[in-house]
């Protein structure tokens, strides 16, 4: 049988203590607060199903026992902090964020695609030795008309169009 201590505070059998008829842990509004530093209203609209005086009576009891929840606050982030070291495949990790990087660098590169005005001949690659650099119309995206540049598309196809 749990064991009130204050009004909206119970302790279970375990000496944890929750929040009276709910399903709530005092320590998850209070690392609420201690992460976010939202006020009881803001914590109010993040838990809706709390009233404001549930959500005070919560912080009431930690600020009567914080050096123990402070103490089991760091117990549980060295925890999880060790957890996530033990499990971590540094060679794995360095494999996904290598690729990670290769896949947004892709695709932020615009595809920008110009012609002389009057011709047809569209170039792609802003290092091909015929890129018009004067009286030229652009598009970002590839041309629905048109034939694209010999150079251009041998390019492409090395991989070397900048």
């Amino acid at each position: 049988m749990p064991t009130i201590t204050a009004a909206h505070i119970e302790i279970d059998e375990n000496g944890v203590a929750w929040i009276s008829d709910t399903k709530v842990k005092v320590i998850e509004v209070v690392i609420d607060k201690i992460a976010h530093g939202s006020s009881p209203e803001e914590m109010h609209f993040q838990y809706p199903h709390l009233s404001l005086a549930q959500i005070h009576a919560a912080l009431a009891y930690y600020y009567d026992n914080q050096a123990s929840l402070d103490a089991e606050i760091e117990r549980r982030w060295r925890e999880s902090d060790a957890l996530a070291k033990r499990i971590s495949d540094p060679t794995l990790r360095q494999k996904l964020l290598t690729l990670k990087d290769s896949r947004s660098e892709i695709q932020h590169q615009v595809l920008v695609c110009r012609k002389r005005k009057g011709q047809s001949t569209w170039h792609c690659c802003a290092n091909c030795s015929t890129w018009p650099t004067d009286n030229y119309e652009e598009i970002s995206s590839k041309p629905a008309t048109g034939e694209f540049c010999n150079e251009c598309r041998a390019k492409q196809d090395a991989g070397n169009c900048q």
